[in-house]
């Protein structure tokens, strides 16, 4: 018991003498009140001069935390051993008490609940320029500065751009793929084989992320124009099957529109027209026992239509194809006995086709769905873990740059969503047909044009010609499939860029449209119609979220960040404004119905115009884009002028320019909880948003497509009695 007692009295004792330690060293040491210098009140100041950068400012020696120091000890001085402010200083605001009281104001860190006064250091363009002139490259030891924002939102963006769908890629020599480990040599020389394979295919994914970069507007605006056409192919489709006024090879043929219509006309439009040769020309009819939906086909010549698919480039039904039910029997007496018939077993081939294309393809989840949340749960980590640092200004930045990147996943999202398939292996397995490889072909129309503006040169009668800008075309396209090849070189279907994907679409719909006249007219109304106009708001909302951010950081207004975000929606605005003017202008009719071919000429004039625009918005997104990016990455935006909104930089000698300079304060801290979480809230609420509805509409078009294959060679009588009054076009 007493041993109990005493080991307690013990315990007792040695917690008081740990309180009694941690209540004297709680106590705080007053500052002295009789200072010698400016260091003695903050140590900081200590030793200034050695602290001064030694390489040139001009190629990124300058230092931001050294100019912040200069300029508050340069506003200071001792008298009578107090610190006071030096007489005619600008740079501190505030007093000495407010100074003191919260300490150094160039390192001040955000605390939550903290209340920090006004801005403690502003500095002026003058006495930024003069005492502190260049810009501040990034330290490699500093990862906050470099390395968190490229992991955090620019590697991922690199993995989304794989899904992508593209039409070339940078060519891989075949020496570097040879298997020769036969020898001592050639095994030695994979260890140079395998790097120089590695650093192109790194390089080939730089370049197409650069590219969809650039190019983001046309692609996004081309991948709802397709989208958009997808749902109205299958509305038509749907509401013709309905009151059964197509026949079964136009269902089947426009199903394959459907599939197909991302691939080059040529040839995969002829193929698609051998595949559904068989098919009958008629509508499907009910047989005398049948009831409800139920299959059957109309006798037609099957032979002579095939024999007529391999002549024409574009099929056009017989002027005897009826809209509604028809007597089947006439029809089976007036045709001979000696002709083939179609079957159901072409029928059910040519359904197979059609489902194992559509199934082959990968679904949205798979393609960017699921890395998406992944994806924004990096997103939301980097902007809850940024409150840490309320107020100062790199935080802010790299949130808002955060956002610039999300670009990336949005265009990956949109192409993600398109019927579509991307690998056109899939046709050639399913024709098995082979054709000339379309860069040879390419190559020897380069070399045929090109002989003819030298002709041309050499007889003195060189002049620009519409002959002659299709040779500098093919001549460029033929240098470019040098060094670039198709990604799918083992086929000869050849799919659309993306942001030719939408009017690649249009024109096989309005090919479609042509092979078939008494379609035409209902086709240019409920498909091939359609408003543009909304789809700029896409990139616009994207845009301000960013803007906002850099824009109330450091001071508010705009400049060099804001700007650089505000110059790339701009430019991919005036892309899309450049898309639309030529194809709705040059690819359409004088009547406004798309045409179903590129073989025509523009103005020469109006493309040399067109293309100059096109080259300057492109310059300005790669500029804005691009350059931006790798200007904030490197420091380069962290100069003087870059403090100072663009409305000052007229009269930027003036006391208007001061912004403030260092740590967190006040209104800083302000900004940065009105704007950075709502800016990283309503992003990454955005994305889910474009996600989920992405995902949700293929899923529903995935669906309506597998009806409208079923119901190919389908009827159903109910559906035929509600709609009897309809007049079909």
């Amino acid at each position: 018991m007493r041993a109990s007692i005493a080991t307690a009295l013990i315990w007792l004792l040695t917690l008081v003498s740990i309180a009694f330690k941690d209540s004297v060293n709680a106590v705080s040491i007053p500052k002295p009140t009789n200072y010698t210098s400016v260091a003695d009140a903050f140590p900081q100041l200590l030793d200034l001069a050695a602290k001064r950068p030694k390489k040139n400012p001009k190629l990124g020696g300058r230092s931001g935390a050294y100019c912040c120091m200069l300029a508050v000890n340069e506003s200071l001085q001792i008298q009578n051993g107090k610190l006071t402010f030096t007489p005619g200083q600008t740079v501190l605001r505030g007093n000495i008490s407010t100074l003191e009281k919260f300490g150094f104001p160039c390192d001040r860190i955000y605390k939550d609940g903290s209340e920090l006064d006004q801005p403690q250091v502003m500095i002026t363009y003058d006495w930024c320029s003069e005492k502190c002139p260049g810009w501040q490259i990034s330290v490699s030891k500093d990862l906050g500065q470099w390395a968190r924002p490229m992991i955090n939102f620019i590697a991922p963006s690199a993995v989304f751009v794989l899904s992508i769908p593209r039409r070339r890629q940078i060519k891989i020599p075949q020496q570097l793929l040879k298997r020769s480990m036969g020898s001592l040599s050639s095994t030695l020389a994979l260890f140079l084989k395998i790097p120089l394979s590695s650093l192109i295919i790194t390089a080939d994914t730089i370049v197409w992320l650069l590219v969809v970069f650039t190019m983001s507007g046309p692609m996004v605006i081309s991948g709802f124009y397709e989208a958009m056409l997808d749902k109205k192919i299958l509305s038509f489709l749907n509401r013709r099957v309905r009151i059964n006024s197509m026949s079964v090879r136009e269902r089947a043929h426009l199903l394959f529109v459907v599939l197909l219509g991302n691939l080059d006309v040529n040839p995969a439009w002829d193929d698609c027209l051998g595949v559904i040769a068989s098919l009958s020309t008629e509508s499907p009819r009910r047989k005398s026992s049948g009831a409800g939906a139920v299959s059957l086909f109309s006798i037609k010549q099957a032979t002579r239509v095939a024999g007529e698919t391999q002549t024409r480039s574009s099929s056009v039904p017989n002027g005897d194809s009826q809209i509604g039910p028809v007597n089947t029997q006439s029809q089976a007496q007036s045709t001979p006995a000696s002709e083939p018939t179609p079957s159901s077993q072409d029928i059910s081939t040519v359904k197979s086709k059609i489902k194992s294309m559509m199934e082959t393809q990968t679904g949205f989840g798979a393609a960017v769905g699921a890395a998406i949340v992944f994806y924004l749960a990096s997103f939301c980590y980097a902007v809850v873990e940024s409150q840490s640092l309320f107020g100062t200004s790199r935080p802010a930045h790299t949130i808002a740059f955060g956002t610039f990147w999300m670009v990336v996943p949005n265009v990956a999202i949109v192409s993600s969503l398109l019927l579509s398939g991307s690998n056109p292996s899939i046709w050639e397995a399913i024709t098995g047909l082979a054709h000339p490889n379309q860069d040879e072909i390419s190559r020897r129309l380069s070399s045929q044009l090109h002989s003819k503006p030298a002709q041309e040169k050499r007889a003195g009668t060189s002049q620009v010609t519409p002959r002659r800008l299709s040779s500098a075309k093919h001549t460029a396209d033929s240098t470019f499939s040098a060094f670039f090849q198709p990604v799918y070189n083992r086929t000869s279907y050849r799919p659309a860029w993306l942001w030719n994907r939408g009017p690649c679409k249009a024109m096989w719909v309005a090919k479609f449209a042509e092979g078939n006249p008494r379609l035409a007219k209902a086709i240019g109304i409920e498909v091939q119609r359609m408003g543009f106009e909304g789809w700029a708001v896409y990139t616009w909302f994207s845009a301000s979220l960013l803007i906002f951010v850099s824009y109330t950081t450091p001071r508010v207004g705009l400049s060099c960040r804001s700007m650089t975000f505000l110059t790339y929606a701009c430019a991919q605005e005036w892309l899309m404004l450049l898309w639309l003017v030529k194809w709705k202008f040059w690819r359409r009719s004088s009547q406004g119905d798309v045409l179903p071919s590129t073989d025509h000429d523009m103005p020469i004039l109006a493309e040399i115009a067109w293309y100059f625009a096109f080259s300057i918005g492109i310059l300005s997104s790669i500029f804005s884009g691009v350059f931006g990016t790798f200007f904030w990455l490197v420091g380069f935006y962290r100069n003087c002028l870059c403090n100072v909104p663009i409305q000052y930089w007229i009269r930027r000698h003036s006391d208007e320019t001061a912004a403030p300079f260092g740590g967190a304060d006040k209104q800083n801290v302000g900004n940065a909880k009105q704007f950075w979480l709502p800016v990283g809230v309503f992003a990454t609420a955005f994305m889910l948003f474009i996600t989920y509805s992405g995902w949700w509409y293929q899923r529903q078009l995935r669906g309506h497509f597998q009806e409208l294959v079923d119901k190919v060679d389908g009827i159903n009588e109910e559906d035929m009695r509600e709609n009897q009054d309809y007049i079909a076009p």
